[in-house]
């Protein structure tokens, strides 16, 4: 199984768009998980900071969540979502089906693909892939995100005391989180160069 320029470029290279995705979703991924500290940080010293304002956006929040339509349309949004990943599931399950018989039927009726070591080079390399994306998965979350959001949350502690450790940290747990989305392309792409 020799590799060539342009699916080398494919697994290691990326576009402009994908450069946007990747730095998107980590600024998404932080923004979101980091939202209660950064929105600590910003009204820290400020007329929101009041406990008594506070207590009123918890009062105002409760009665608007406690409405019986809020309540209803919840609900409809909870059960259409699990409609749709069972949907999807047992639509991606018939499709393998479907794809298995039919490649079945090509190999038995119309292709001698010669030897079966041969045939089953690339789908072995392509689980070995998957296995690989789902322990760096399993990295991720376990050890390497905690670095990169702590990271990022003592960047958002010390930008204003010490801007230089702040931009430090910053650095560190964009270019941290970067890289590990795009060790994610670089195993995703190798799966589809294969196909």
């Amino acid at each position: 199984m020799q590799l060539s320029k342009e699916n080398l470029r494919k697994i290691f290279g990326l576009t402009h768009g994908q450069i946007w995705l990747i730095v998107l979703l980590d600024a998404g991924i932080f923004l979101l998980i980091n939202f209660n500290l950064i929105l600590l940080k910003a009204t820290q010293g400020t007329v929101l900071a009041d406990t008594a304002v506070q207590d009123s956006f918890a009062e105002q929040i409760s009665k608007f969540t406690n409405s019986a339509y809020i309540n209803l349309g919840t609900l409809i949004v909870f059960w259409a979502g699990v409609g749709l990943i069972a949907y999807s599931v047992i639509y991606s399950l018939y499709s393998v089906y479907n794809e298995a018989r039919n490649e079945v039927v090509v190999e038995k009726e119309y292709v001698n693909r010669g030897e079966a070591k041969k045939r089953l080079k690339a789908p072995m390399v392509q689980a070995g892939l998957l296995a690989a994306i789902v322990v760096l998965g399993m990295l991720t979350l376990k050890f390497f995100y905690p670095i990169w959001l702590s990271l990022f949350a003592t960047f958002v502690l010390t930008i204003t005391s010490n801007p230089f450790m702040g931009m430090l940290s910053l650095v560190g747990a964009v270019f941290g989180s970067i890289i590990n989305i795009y060790l994610f392309k670089i195993l995703i792409s190798w799966i589809v160069v294969l196909e």
